[in-house]
């Protein structure tokens, strides 16, 4: 074999290597956790055979699982008036913003209204690692939804 096709043999399985790990880090909702496009395929060939014959355990839906995952918060499909500047929000930044409001979250009223299950579920479904408690997002959206101003927001340009 020459060094030439041993070079595109490599080449090619480079290729199908990137081809493969990109499409496990795609998926239609951006904000999708990372390694849940991975659920979607097959872990071992056995499986990509179908030999496997146990089943896979479904994951239950039920209120025991809201100790980890909290409780979704009420979403609005549009903004009522104008959206508020969630950016005034110590902690919110431009993204965030976005995927809040991409969820359906536009006023300070909503935020101020979270509850501590709220506050898991939002920091667990996009992955915010603790960041609207350890920020006290509920406490600033209630000073800012009375019209008042918040150390943060007084600075915030």
């Amino acid at each position: 074999m020459c060094v030439l096709q041993i070079v595109g043999i490599l080449a090619l399985l480079i290729l199908i290597r990137y081809l493969w790990w990109s499409s496990t880090q795609k998926s239609e909702n951006p904000y999708m956790k990372k390694g849940e496009a991975l659920n979607a395929m097959p872990l071992t060939s056995a499986d990509a055979n179908g030999d496997n014959n146990e089943e896979t355990p479904k994951k239950e839906e039920d209120d025991s699982s809201s100790e980890l995952e909290g409780e979704k918060p009420e979403f609005l499909e549009t903004p009522q008036g104008d959206k508020d500047d969630l950016k005034k929000i110590s902690g919110i930044g431009p993204k965030i913003e976005e995927k809040l409001n991409h969820l359906g979250i536009f006023h300070y009223q909503q935020i101020a209204d979270f509850t501590d299950d709220n506050i898991k579920w939002v920091d667990e479904n996009l992955s915010f690692k603790g960041r609207a408690m350890r920020d006290d997002w509920v406490g600033q959206a209630k000073v800012l939804a009375k019209g008042e101003e918040t150390e943060f927001s007084k600075r915030y340009k």
